[in-house]
């Protein structure tokens, strides 16, 4: 992922919202303390090996009545350079609560590892005394974590399971990019209406299947429908009718070591195609996405596919001009659009859990994603209790305006009619 930030801005984003306003001194105080704690500073590569350099206390600029969503878009397409901190705070203020937003180089961490680490900042801006929770920079290599899923002979696994995902992709339509070059990125946060998680969990138990799979319905619905009339235009070589969706995923909880309490990345990404959507109905469609989920967990794809995106990458590199670069995935594997799917159900961030330490009460988080140039768009969601919330990223060189809220909208339609 650091070689995508050569073509353009890799960054992901999240935000934590407190009741009340802000100290913003104390705020840079707990801050500081938890970047000293953990080693965090510049990231400096030389060869295979990834090290930080120690910084100055970070800066945590205080804007008053500031959007989230502009702000957080905004910092999403600008570009970490070489000498960067990683991360970027800002505190919004607005009447009755503030927002910590923190923009991070994504090819550093992970969404689970800033959680932690904005975990730790928000105890301590609670209570100065607050004991942190164990983070490392120390990360064991990716072989020792789970070479064992990849076999006697991980590297040709590795090309014979990307030879199969190249011609798995050969019907799955792809979005047309302008410029491939161009990452510009444009994010909309959206709130679901309170109460639709219950109604979404007692009808996945239903359909015998997942609240991600659901969502995953709703996206190749809303996808579906988007490209319908694009994707039955006959054409020279191969039909592209299905379409790809991509779940990204944390591989955490598969390693052979734990992972809990290490700062670093480990994520993957599983696609999964599917035939001509938006003319199946709902049911019909969560329980087939439901089936093919259940075989992505059994047979442990998640990590498997890690390995096939470091063979990938080698074709990456042999390509050398950014412009095939930047659209090497869409060819090779084009997916449609992404998702991610946190439940915060009972962490530490859930108002309705006993917080540990006195001070202000949580009152929302919301993640967002980045594209990069391997997806035109990525749906973020984020269950906390009875909230779930929305936020979608997506390249302006894929998609106008008006096609993204259609999307959006058919995607929210149809987890209602699922959740009826």
């Amino acid at each position: 992922m650091r070689d995508w930030t050569k073509l353009g801005p890799y960054n992901a984003a999240q935000a934590l919202c407190v009741a009340g306003l802000p100290d913003s001194s104390r705020w840079e105080t707990s801050i500081h303390e938890v970047i000293s704690a953990l080693g965090l500073g510049r990231p400096r590569v030389e060869g295979s090996r990834a090290f930080f350099e120690p910084v100055q206390p970070v800066p945590v600029p205080v804007i008053t009545d500031a959007n989230l969503e502009a702000l957080a878009g905004q910092q999403m397409n600008l570009p970490f350079v070489d000498g960067d901190f990683p991360i970027r705070f800002f505190i919004i203020t607005a009447v009755d609560r503030h927002w910590l937003l923190a923009v991070y180089n994504h090819w550093i961490a992970d969404s689970f590892a800033m959680r932690s680490v904005i975990r730790n900042m928000f105890h301590r801006y609670c209570d100065s005394r607050a004991c942190l929770a164990p983070l490392t920079l120390v990360t064991p290599s990716f072989t020792s974590l789970f070479g064992r899923y990849l076999g006697r002979f991980p590297l040709l696994t590795r090309i014979r399971m990307s030879s199969a995902n190249s011609l798995r992709h050969l019907q799955a339509y792809r979005l047309n990019m302008v410029d491939p070059l161009d990452f510009h990125s444009v994010v909309s946060l959206r709130q679901l209406p309170e109460g639709l998680v219950e109604s979404l969990r007692h009808q996945a138990r239903i359909l015998r299947c997942t609240m991600h799979d659901l969502f995953l319905t709703a996206l190749a619905w809303a996808c579906g429908r988007l490209t319908a009339a694009d994707r039955y235009r006959p054409r020279r070589r191969h039909n592209r009718t299905k379409i790809a969706l991509g779940t990204i995923v944390d591989i955490r909880h598969c390693a052979s070591h734990p992972l809990t309490d290490v700062f670093g990345l480990y994520l993957s990404c599983c696609t999964m195609l599917v035939d001509k959507p938006e003319t199946r109905q709902l049911q019909e469609l969560a329980r087939s996405i439901g089936s093919h989920s259940r075989w992505i967990k059994q047979s442990n794809q998640a990590v498997r596919r890690f390995g096939t995106l470091k063979t990938a990458h080698i074709w990456y590199h042999l390509l050398g001009d950014p412009l095939h670069q930047a659209g090497f995935f869409q060819k090779a594997s084009p997916t449609i659009a992404g998702i991610s799917n946190v439940n915060l159900t009972g962490d530490w961030m859930d108002q309705n859990q006993p917080i540990s330490t006195v001070g202000p009460k949580v009152l929302d988080y919301i993640r967002i994603s980045p594209t990069g140039p391997l997806l035109p768009m990525v749906f973020t969601l984020t269950t906390i209790g009875r909230r779930l919330s929305l936020s979608v990223t997506y390249r302006t060189t894929a998609l106008k305006p008006e096609a993204l809220d259609t999307v959006i909208s058919d995607f929210i339609a149809a987890l209602m009619e699922l959740a009826r």
